[in-house]
C-alpha cells in the first residue's frame, strides 16, 4: 500500500468525513482505514469507528472499542467513547472496571473526571461518583465547571438523601452559565426537592419550561425524556382519570408523539420509561421496556449468568426452572404472587432469594426447591445443570400479567407459623379489634422518614380500648420504646418470642393474627399484603401512590388488592386515615377517637 504524505493523509480523511454526511459512509471506509492503518492517531481511529458504525452498525464497536483502547489508552476521547460503549451493550461491570482503572490516568483533567461522575451518578453509583467529583473540584479552575459540578453533586447527593445539601448547593448554582442539558439536569433535582417539600404545583412550573426547551434543542433529547418522565409523576390527576390514556397523557402534557418518541428510545433508563407506561396503564409496553433492564447499566442487581435459555413463557409442564430472585425484599415478596400460577402449569422450580426468606418461601411453596442466592455466574456449575429454563422473578410478569385483568384480587400467597413459645403469647381474636401497625422500616434518612409515621402520632388509636395493638416494627429506637413502656395499654404490643428482623415465618404468622394493618411501606406491609389482609397504607404522596407499592416501579393497587387506602403520613391526617382504612373493611370505633 503507498504511503500517504500528511497533506494526502488530511485530504483522504476530509473525503471520507464528507461521504459519511452525504449518506455514504461505506464509500469513505477504505479511505479512512488506509488513513488509520498509517496515521494510527485517535482522530483516525475514532472516524473510522463512526463510519463503520453507520455502515455495519453495532458490531463495528465490537471490533474497534477494543482495539482503540489498547492503542489509545491515554486518550480522554478514546475511553469516554469506550464508557458508552459499554453502556450502549448493558456491560455495567465492563463501564465500571473501565472507570475505576482510568481515574489515576485522569486524576488530572477535571472535564474527564466529571464526565465519569456524570456516568456514575446514572447507574446509582453515588458514593463512588462523589469521590470523582472531589478530584475535579481540587483542579476546577473555570467558574463554569464549578456550576456543572453544583448540579452533578446535587444530583449526586439526592440519591444519597442529603436533602439540606441539595438545597445548599442548587441556591449556590447560576444556570445562567451552564448548557441546557445541565439546565434540565438541575431543575430536575429543583423540582425533586420542591416536591419532597410538599410544593407540587412549583415543581410543575420549575419542569414546565425546560421541557419545553429541550424539546426544541437536539442537544437535550435525553433530558427532555427525563423531563418528560418527572412531569408525568408530578401530575396526580392521571391516576383517577377514566376517560382513558388520551387523557391521561393530556395531564402529563405528553402527546402520542411524545409517548411513541419515548417509546423508541433505546438510549434511556429502561426501568424509568416502563415505569412511565405502567402508570399509564400500558402494561404491553410498559413490560418491553421493563425486560431491557436485564441489559442496561441501569439495573443495580446482578444479572444471573446459566447455561440454561431465558424463559419467554414456553409451555413448563414438566420442565425444570431456575427463577432467581432481583432487588429488594419488597420486590421479591411481590413478584412471588406469581409462582403460584407456573407450579399450577406443572413446572419443577428452583428458586434462589434472599435468605431471610428461604425459610418463608420454601413454607408457602412446599413443591419448590428454595435456597439462598449463589453466584453470578452459574454456567459449568453442578447446581445449576439441568434446567430447562431460567428467569429473573421480575420477568415472570412479562408473560403472567400482559394486562390488568389478568391481576387477580383476593389473592393470597404467603403463609406463616408460630412457634410454641411465640403462639403461647398471641391469644385468639376476641371482641377487641386486632391491629398491626408498622409505622417504619430499619432504613431511616430524612427522606425516607418522610415516608414514615411517628409513633406518637399513632398511640391515641392504639391506646383505644376496642383496639388490641401487634407492633410488626422490626426496629424499635430506644425513645420509641419508652413511649411504649408509658402506656400501661401497650404492656403486650411487642411479642417477646419473635424476632422480627430475621423471623419472616414468625412475622408473617404474627400478621395472619390481625384484623387490619396500618403502617408505611416496608416489608411487614409488604408480607401483609401477601397475606390479603386489610392494609392501610400510608405515604408520603397517596396521589402517586397507585403506583408504587413494594417498589416505585409497579401499580401496587393490581399487585396488592389487600390495600383498601393509602393516605399521607402527616401527623393531622393520619386519624383520619385510620378511621377511613378501618370503615373500608367494616370496623366502626366510636366517634370520640376520630376526634383526637
Amino acid at each position: 500500500m503507498k504511503t500517504l504524505g500528511q497533506r494526502a493523509l488530511r485530504q483522504t480523511l476530509r473525503r471520507a468525513i464528507r461521504a459519511a454526511r452525504s449518506g455514504n459512509a461505506a464509500a469513505g471506509i477504505p479511505g479512512a482505514r488506509q488513513v488509520d492503518q498509517q496515521a494510527r492517531s485517535v482522530r483516525s481511529g475514532i472516524v473510522l469507528l463512526s463510519l463503520r458504525l453507520r455502515s455495519e452498525g453495532v458490531r463495528a464497536l465490537d471490533q474497534m472499542v477494543p482495539v482503540l483502547l489498547q492503542r489509545h489508552p491515554g486518550s480522554p476521547a478514546v475511553v469516554l467513547l469506550a464508557r458508552r460503549y459499554f453502556a450502549l451493550r448493558g456491560d455495567r461491570r465492563g463501564a465500571l472496571e473501565l472507570v475505576a482503572n482510568s481515574l489515576v490516568r485522569f486524576a488530572d483533567r477535571a472535564p474527564v473526571l466529571l464526565s465519569f461522575g456524570e456516568f456514575l451518578c446514572n447507574i446509582g453509583q453515588a458514593e463512588l461518583g462523589l469521590q470523582v467529583l472531589q478530584m475535579a473540584r481540587v483542579l476546577a479552575q473555570d467558574s463554569i465547571l464549578e456550576q456543572r459540578l453544583n448540579i452533578l453533586e446535587a444530583a449526586l447527593r439526592w440519591n444519597l438523601h442529603h436533602v439540606d445539601a441539595v438545597r445548599e448547593l442548587i441556591l449556590a448554582t447560576d444556570l445562567t452559565r451552564v448548557q441546557l442539558p445541565e439546565q434540565c439536569a438541575a431543575a430536575l433535582t429543583l423540582a425533586r426537592l420542591l416536591d419532597f417539600d410538599g410544593h407540587h404545583e412549583a415543581a410543575l412550573e420549575v419542569l414546565e419550561p425546560y421541557q419545553a426547551m429541550a424539546r426544541e434543542n437536539t442537544s437535550a433529547q435525553l433530558a427532555s425524556v427525563r423531563l418528560e418522565h418527572a412531569l408525568l409523576a408530578l401530575k396526580p390527576a392521571i391516576a383517577d382519570r377514566p376517560e382513558g390514556q388520551t387523557c391521561r397523557l393530556a395531564a402529563a402534557g405528553l402527546s402520542s408523539a411524545d409517548l411513541d418518541a419515548i417509546d423508541t428510545d433505546i438510549h434511556s433508563d429502561p426501568i424509568g420509561q416502563a415505569r412511565l407506561f405502567f402508570r399509564l396503564g400500558d402494561l404491553p409496553r410498559g413490560w418491553r421496556h421493563w425486560e431491557r433492564r436485564l441489559d442496561s447499566i441501569f439495573f443495580t442487581s446482578p444479572v444471573r449468568q446459566l447455561d440454561a435459555p431465558r424463559w419467554r413463557g414456553e409451555p413448563l409442564r414438566g420442565k425444570r426452572i431456575f427463577i432467581w430472585a432481583e432487588q429488594g425484599l419488597g420486590d421479591q415478596i411481590m413478584f412471588a404472587s406469581l409462582l403460584p400460577e407456573l407450579i399450577q402449569a406443572g413446572a419443577q422450580i428452583t428458586l434462589e432469594c434472599s435468605s431471610k426468606l428461604v425459610g418463608l418461601f420454601s413454607a408457602s411453596f412446599p413443591s419448590c426447591l428454595v435456597r439462598d442466592i449463589g453466584p453470578d455466574d452459574g454456567r459449568g456449575l453442578a447446581a445449576y445443570h439441568g434446567f430447562d429454563y431460567h428467569a429473573a422473578i421480575g420477568s415472570l410478569g412479562v408473560f403472567l400479567r400482559p394486562s390488568l385483568e389478568h391481576f387477580p384480587r383476593g389473592h393470597r400467597w404467603l403463609r406463616g407459623e408460630l412457634s410454641p413459645a411465640a403462639e403461647s403469647i398471641i391469644e385468639p381474636p376476641g371482641r377487641r379489634i386486632r391491629v398491626g401497625l408498622a409505622w417504619s422500616g430499619g432504613q431511616r434518612s430524612e427522606y425516607r422518614d418522610r415516608n414514615y409515621l411517628e409513633l406518637a402520632d399513632c398511640l391515641p388509636w392504639l391506646t383505644d380500648p376496642h383496639i388490641d395493638p401487634v407492633c410488626l416494627n422490626y426496629r424499635v429506637s430506644a425513645s420509641e420504646l419508652e413511649q411504649i413502656k408509658g402506656e400501661p395499654a401497650l404492656r403486650d404490643f411487642i411479642a417477646p418470642n419473635i424476632d422480627q428482623f430475621n423471623d419472616l415465618i414468625g412475622c408473617t404468622a404474627l400478621i395472619q393474627s390481625c384484623d387490619v394493618v396500618v403502617g408505611a411501606a416496608t416489608t411487614n406491609t409488604a408480607l401483609a399484603a401477601a397475606c390479603n389482609k386489610p392494609l392501610i397504607l400510608c405515604i408520603a404522596h397517596p396521589d402517586r401512590a397507585i403506583f408504587s407499592f413494594g417498589t416505585h416501579h409497579y401499580p401496587f393497587w393490581n399487585w396488592a388488592p389487600a390495600i383498601k387506602i393509602a393516605g399521607r403520613t402527616r401527623s393531622d391526617v393520619v386519624d383520619e386515615l385510620f378511621q377511613s382504612g378501618l370503615a373500608l373493611v367494616g370496623v366502626h370505633l366510636p366517634p370520640r377517637i376520630a376526634t383526637i
